[in-house]
């Protein structure tokens, strides 16, 4: 695995309700989405750079370092069951996108 972030206190919280934020307008009734399922249990989920940018830029927390040309732009993380951030290698976000609670 690659490096780990440091404190990531309420960052699965932070996510989840941009996540809900972003399906406001195009959620569809009956859908389950398995992302908003994962962050909602505590479960192992990957997020992208642009997942931590906006859920961080819309609350107003710096995020820069996720953004274009920022040192974390296009990276993978897992954010694990006990909420640490750790950065995915290529190969690492390919092998984890297959699983099922993971996405």
């Amino acid at each position: 695995m690659g490096r780990r972030a440091g404190n990531t206190s309420g960052l699965r919280q932070l996510l989840l309700d941009d996540y809900r934020r972003s399906l406001e307008r195009w959620r569809k009734p009956g859908k389950v989405y398995e992302k908003e399922e994962a962050l909602a249990s505590g479960a192992p989920v990957v997020v992208v750079s642009a997942d931590l940018m906006c859920a961080l830029m819309n609350t107003g927390l710096p995020h820069s370092q996720y953004a274009f040309g920022g040192r974390d732009w296009t990276k993978a993380f897992l954010l694990d069951e006990h909420d640490r951030l750790t950065e995915l290698t290529d190969d690492e976000h390919d092998r984890l996108l297959e699983l099922p609670d993971a996405r």
